[in-house]
């Protein structure tokens, strides 16, 4: 299924969206909206951080949020996950139990918790260091 977006309504922000075009969004399916969630977050400029791209894009209606959500969609954090971390070193020593998409993800927003309240330096947790220790750890340089 091709869909196309006219030009007239990507660029001028007071016009109201015709209801044949906020149609198109409940056209595409779980796998469009998880194509689409990941090359949001995932670009050079996106690279460093949390894929905060992320909350952006679940709030055009209840049927994206639905699509691009972890309890719904973990195959998608796992991605995002792949792509900002080195993954190699964690493959190696874990069996499969341990790379699940759901493990990956759930991993993804803990190093991400973590990071943050390292950097805000409030409510550090020892949790936190021990999973900055394995970060380094688990970081193969060669």
């Amino acid at each position: 299924m091709k869909i196309s977006v006219s030009i007239h309504h990507l660029t001028s922000y007071n016009t109201v969206m015709p209801l044949a075009s906020s149609a198109l969004f409940y056209a595409l399916t779980m796998d469009d909206w998880e194509r689409i969630a990941f090359y949001t977050v995932a670009s050079e400029s996106t690279f460093l951080g949390p894929p905060s791209g992320l909350c952006t894009l679940s709030l055009i209606c209840r049927n994206v949020r639905d699509a691009v959500s972890i309890k719904s969609n973990s195959r998608l954090f796992a991605r995002i996950f792949r792509f900002k971390f080195d993954c190699s070193a964690p493959t190696r020593r874990f069996s499969e139990r341990w790379l699940t998409s759901r493990c990956l993800a759930s991993e993804l927003v803990k190093r991400f918790a973590a990071l943050g309240r390292i950097r805000q330096r409030s409510s550090l947790r020892h949790d936190d260091l021990w999973t900055c220790y394995l970060m380094y750890v688990f970081c193969c340089w060669v």
